[in-house]
């Protein structure tokens, strides 16, 4: 869990930018034993909705940042579950010294350019392929200063990654790839929970979420 937690972190933390983005991203995520999941998030605002063959119970996960909040919401149920927003700065400055290195290189992933990254740590190194104009999913996750410097540079440079890839010491690995952006309005509505819905505050979601759902 550490280490998604960690990988997580550093996405977030690459992803943030003071560009606008309204639409959705659908990412492929690989782990170490092979196992295959798909994650859509759909952003407007500062608010993120994710869907993923993850949450079980056909849910779905709304991420608030400003009220620093998750909902996992299951519609068949008319349920959504409040749970305090995990504190990834933290996690972002637990990981220390972070040296993150732009190359020349350049790609394609999911329709849109972008420039490849290395990144090291004392326990992973990797690489990400980051695009620039997107907006952060969780540029209101806390104070730029609550992050640490490294986090704040990349911030500063509005970047988002559309493929990234990680290996940490004990060889498990982590992959993530953007298989289609789409630029596009959305409701206000789905990023809200609906008004009939019972909200419940205080329930472990790790049953709903699966192995290493959680972030």
């Amino acid at each position: 869990m550490k280490r998604v937690t960690a990988v997580f972190s550093f996405l977030i933390s690459l992803a943030a930018s003071a560009q606008a983005f309204e639409g959705s991203v659908t990412y492929q995520v690989t782990e170490t034993n092979g196992k295959s999941s798909t994650l859509t998030c759909q952003v407007k605002g500062d608010r993120v909705l994710v869907s993923s063959d993850r949450l079980r119970g056909q849910g779905t996960m709304l991420i608030v940042p400003k009220e620093k909040t998750l909902y996992a919401m299951i519609p068949a149920l008319r349920l959504a579950m409040k749970q305090p927003l995990p504190d990834v700065a933290s996690t972002a400055r637990s990981l220390g010294a972070v040296n993150l290195t732009s190359t020349t290189r350049k790609e394609t992933v999911a329709g849109m350019p972008c420039t490849v990254y290395t990144f090291r740590t004392d326990d992973a190194e990797g690489e990400a392929c980051a695009a620039s104009g997107l907006e952060s999913f969780h540029r209101a996750l806390g104070a730029s200063g609550e992050w640490p410097g490294w986090a704040q540079d990349v911030m500063k440079k509005g970047l988002f990654p559309l493929r990234a890839a990680s290996k940490d010491k004990a060889g498990h690995t982590f992959r993530l790839v953007a298989t289609e952006v789409q630029k596009k309005q959305l409701p206000a509505s789905l990023v809200t929970v609906p008004s009939d819905f019972h909200v419940t505050e205080g329930v472990d979601l790790g049953g709903l979420l699966g192995d290493n759902a959680q972030p």
